[in-house]
């Protein structure tokens, strides 16, 4: 009788039996390990109990050959809403480990992240797999008769683009990727940030003689690390009496430049459209010039601001026009109260 117990390190055979004539006979028993190594299964190390047969000759090696090691990264690890970062997939096979082939995984992204357009794959692992990487989806799959690693010490890396629409942090570890074939799963959290631009808006100088000329400007402020962004739209549409000046002056100081801008002298609307920001750009302004012909006190606050990408509204602005001989108003901020409009004064 053979008692192997699978997952224990104890195979024992008792009252085994020889017919007449029989020159020999065998036992066999699958074992495995986790672990890379040497491993020497001998008569003085290893067998005990024995009766009946002679044990001197035992002796037998076992060599385990370590795996190749999956791990993933995302570079850069804080992006814009909207853009692209790189998720390297890195297979590592260690010194000595053969030539690998039929590597398989799956990752499958957390909420709210997606493969981005375009998706930027590159397998510079080899083989004929088949890969799935959609844009807009979740998952990243090679499949089918996966890739390849050569002898040890190698590596090779998978890559592909990945984006979110909502700022967040994202997590991407190990419990994400399945389907795991040929290899370990040495995936740690990795963490993408996504941040988006904030807007705020003043005038200067904030009061101003019936007809004068008020400086209008709207600062971009980056997010958290001050990635690239792009795709900052809004419009602002002024209290009423306040206009475009007849030289409306846009500047820019956004790499978008005034292009994006539309300001025409006599209306009451300002439309930004896909302004962007470069890697590392802490902060960038627009300026437009504005005046009235009509005294009064004009709130220009968040409210009266459209959203329609790539920004948050933190607060506005107040402009003051008085005619002549009138008392100087303050200078000041207003704060995001979800109120608008204009009042008068006489």
């Amino acid at each position: 009788m053979v008692t192997a117990t699978a997952g224990t390190g104890v195979i024992t055979v008792t009252g085994a039996t020889m017919n007449a004539a029989q020159a020999s006979c065998t036992v066999t028993v699958d074992v495995t390990s986790n672990t890379a190594g040497i491993y020497n299964n001998t008569n003085a190390g290893n067998i005990s109990g024995a009766a009946n047969v002679t044990t001197t000759g035992v002796s037998s090696t076992l060599t385990v050959q370590a795996l190749p090691t999956l791990t993933k990264a995302f570079s850069p690890t804080t992006v814009g809403v909207g853009q692209n970062s790189v998720l390297t997939f890195t297979i590592t096979n260690p010194v000595g480990a053969p030539a690998r082939t039929a590597l398989t995984f799956t990752d499958a992204l957390p909420a709210g992240a997606v493969i981005g357009t375009p998706n930027g794959l590159v397998n510079g692992c080899g083989g004929a797999p088949t890969i799935t990487a959609t844009a807009g989806t979740g998952t990243i799959t090679i499949g089918g008769t996966g890739v390849n690693a050569a002898i040890g010490a190698s590596a090779c890396t998978i890559t592909v683009n990945v984006t979110s629409a909502t700022v967040g942090a994202y997590v991407n570890g190990a419990a994400q990727v399945t389907a795991i074939a040929g290899m370990l799963n040495g995936v740690t959290n990795q963490t993408l940030t996504v941040t988006q631009a904030s807007l705020t808006k003043a005038f200067s100088p904030a009061t101003i003689n019936q007809g004068g000329t008020s400086t209008l400007t709207f600062t971009i402020t980056n997010g958290a690390g001050n990635p690239a962004q792009s795709g900052i739209t809004f419009t602002d549409t002024l209290p009423a009496n306040v206009v475009i000046a007849a030289t409306p002056a846009v500047t820019s100081s956004c790499p978008s430049g005034t292009g994006v801008v539309t300001a025409t002298a006599g209306t009451g609307v300002i439309t930004v459209a896909g302004a962007t920001m470069n890697a590392a750009q802490a902060s960038c302004t627009v300026t437009v010039d504005v005046t009235s012909n009509t005294a009064g006190i004009y709130n220009n606050t968040n409210a009266r601001e459209h959203q329609r990408g790539g920004q948050r509204h933190d607060d506005g602005g107040e402009l003051d026009a008085h005619g002549a001989g009138a008392a100087d108003a303050h200078e000041g901020v207003q704060p995001d109260d979800g109120g608008g409009g204009a009042g008068t004064r006489s």
